[in-house]
């Protein structure tokens, strides 16, 4: 753990929640910059390594968590897609 002076919220922590098949894995490194939960640091990382396995476009695990990999999703959908007709706009859509 990194420490950060200044900053008694927050933490830091590197984490590998996927199995490497080909090559070796990198770890991902976390940086919670303010923990305003009641969650002690290793409730954090243990919620963080559960989300890699909540990934519903894969079967097995992923290296960041799912809310993650949606958000990269959704974004890229926002940029290929700039509101394709006026009745979305206003109205759910899924990915």
């Amino acid at each position: 753990m990194v420490e950060h002076p200044g900053n008694e919220q927050g933490f830091d922590f590197y984490m590998i929640a996927h199995r490497a098949t080909i090559a070796t894995a990198l770890p991902v490194h976390y940086y919670v910059v303010a923990n305003t939960t009641s969650m002690k640091k290793e409730q954090v990382e243990t919620f963080t390594y559960h989300l890699c396995y909540n990934y519903f476009n894969f079967m097995g695990t992923i290296k960041v968590p799912a809310a993650v990999m949606y958000a990269h999703k959704i974004a890229n959908y926002a940029h290929d897609i700039a509101m394709p007709s006026d009745a979305l706009a206003y109205n759910l859509h899924y990915i």
